[in-house]
């Protein structure tokens, strides 16, 4: 879960593209688009049942 805020943050903070942050936290970049789309995915949702309410 800590690699995931990391990764988030480096992405959406300071604004690195997904390769910089691969190789600095030894991943591939593709498994870094996995976790940043389903934290997007997740943050959606929750925002649609939330609305619904």
């Amino acid at each position: 879960m800590e690699t995931m805020g990391k990764m988030r943050r480096r992405h959406k903070v300071h604004g690195e593209r997904t390769g910089p942050v691969a190789s600095d936290l030894n991943f591939f970049r593709n498994t870094v688009k996995k976790y940043l789309k389903a934290e997007a995915d997740a943050a959606c949702q929750f925002y649609l049942d939330c609305k619904s309410e």
